[in-house]
Parts: C-alpha cells; structure tokens; sequence
C-alpha cells in the first residue's frame, strides 16, 4: 500500500494561465471578425447567460463576475477594471491571501508560489509589477528604481 499523499493543488497566477483566447459566434448578434482586449472570465459567464435569459443575479451572494453583453454585441472596450487574484488553494485549508491584482496593462504580485528570474517564490517585498503590454510573459519586472512607473 503506497501511503504517499496525494498532491496538493498549487494556484498560480501567471498571466499564462489567464491569457487565453475564446470564440463567440452568434449571427446578427455578434458582429463577425472583430476582436476585443477586454479583460473577461469565465466568471462572467454565468451573469452573461442570466441576463440574455433575462433573469436575475441572486441577490443572497456576492457575484464577482459581470454581464458580458456590452463586449459581445457593442464591442465594449473594458470589461472589468481590475482583476483581483486571491489563492486559488484556499479551498485546501489555505488563507484567502491576496495575491495579485490587475489593471489595465498592469499586475502587482504580492506573493508567488514559483521563483523567476531574480525573485524567489513567496511573499513579494516589494511587490513585483509587470507591465502586460510590454511582457506579456511576466519576466521583466518592473522596478522600484525605474521611477514613475512603479
């Protein structure tokens, strides 16, 4: 009997993860080859499928996600302003740590569970910044010293 235990779930944030495309497709409806950079998730889908059935978010919850009418069919550049990204492992026995937040082009990483090129997986101190559009890999942070930006 092998009494190793199974391994445990190890949430990441990296922006790999979450950069990913999706397809919609809905005649008259969604206007064909268009293409947005509005920030979504699957969390959004549930109040998107709500609302086109026209029925209503339950009011005994916190909904994080939005309806995504307006980025489907009027072609909405923002969706959400800012994305907050709490351990994922919290159903693990985990704290509900935050550990990153983005908005707009940017994320801040307060702690991390993989080491990167001049950083060490764990609290971030200071907070590691990246700006999206220009690294989209999140291997180029930006620094205290660059000034303004950070």
């Amino acid at each position: 009997n092998d009494t190793t235990p199974p391994p445990q779930p190890h949430a990441q944030c990296w922006e790999g993860g979450f950069r990913v495309p999706a397809m919609a497709r809905w005649p008259g409806k969604i206007a064909p080859n268009t293409t947005s950079h509005a920030l979504v998730g699957t969390i959004d889908l549930h109040p998107t499928f709500l609302a086109l059935a026209g029925a209503r978010l339950p009011s005994d919850r916190v909904i994080d996600g939005k309806n995504l009418s307006p980025v489907l069919f009027t072609g909405a550049p923002r969706h959400h302003d800012c994305y907050y990204f709490y351990n994922a492992a919290a159903a693990v026995n985990a704290e509900e740590e935050l550990w990153a937040v983005r908005c707009g082009a940017y994320k801040a990483y307060w702690s991390t569970n993989t080491p990167g090129p001049g950083w060490s997986a764990g609290r971030q101190d200071p907070p590691l910044l990246f700006h999206l559009d220009a690294d989209p890999s999140e291997s180029h942070p930006v620094l205290p010293a660059d000034g303004p930006e950070y």
